[in-house]
C-alpha cells in the first residue's frame, strides 16, 4: 500500500517510496531467510531510510547518519511461485 502524508519531514507531500516485490531484478531478496521465512534484509530498511532523508532534506545537507535504529518486526516477503517469481498478493 502507498500512503501519502504531509508531515514536518515531508512538508511538500513528496511521492512515497515504492517497492514492487514482483520485479524480477529483486528476486535475490528471497535468498535472505530467517527461521524458514524470506524477510527483507535489515540493510534495505537502512537504505530506504537514508534515501528518504536525502529526498526530504535540503541539497546542501552534507552528512546524514542513523543512530539507535531498531527493527522491531520483520517484513515478510510474499511466497515464491513455482516459477521462482513472487506470487501476487
Amino acid at each position: 500500500p502507498t500512503h501519502h502524508t504531509t508531515s514536518p519531514l515531508n512538508p511538500h507531500n513528496l511521492p512515497p517510496f515504492r517497492l514492487d516485490p514482483h520485479a524480477p531484478r529483486l528476486a535475490y531478496l528471497w535468498d535472505h531467510v530467517v527461521a524458514g521465512a524470506a524477510v527483507l534484509p535489515g540493510a534495505a530498511f537502512l537504505e530506504m531510510s537514508l534515501a528518504a532523508t536525502h529526498t526530504t532534506l535540503p541539497a546542501r545537507t552534507a552528512t546524514v547518519g542513523l543512530q539507535g535504529v531498531r527493527i522491531t518486526a520483520p517484513l515478510l516477503l510474499p511466497p515464491l511461485a513455482p516459477s521462482g517469481a513472487p506470487t501476487p498478493t
